[in-house]
């Protein structure tokens, strides 16, 4: 509810990377996330979707995305 605590929770997730998303953004926890990362090959983003449900986040999956979701 409040940009300070987004800006900790976003600083904590750059600094831990995909590896924190756990601690950071617990699954059914109240702390959504968006992760963009390198996917496994060129041209490839890896999108991680955590607690935020396909309503709330649109990602359209196409050629060059791939998306994960964890509730």
């Amino acid at each position: 509810p409040e940009a300070a605590d987004a800006d900790a929770l976003s600083t904590a997730l750059y600094v831990l990377g995909a590896d924190g998303l756990s601690s950071v953004a617990a699954p059914g926890g109240d702390v959504g996330a968006i992760l963009v990362l390198p996917g496994d090959g060129p041209g490839i983003v890896r999108v991680i979707v955590a607690n935020l449900d396909a309503k709330t986040c649109v990602v359209p999956e196409s050629a060059g995305v791939e998306v994960e979701r964890i509730a």
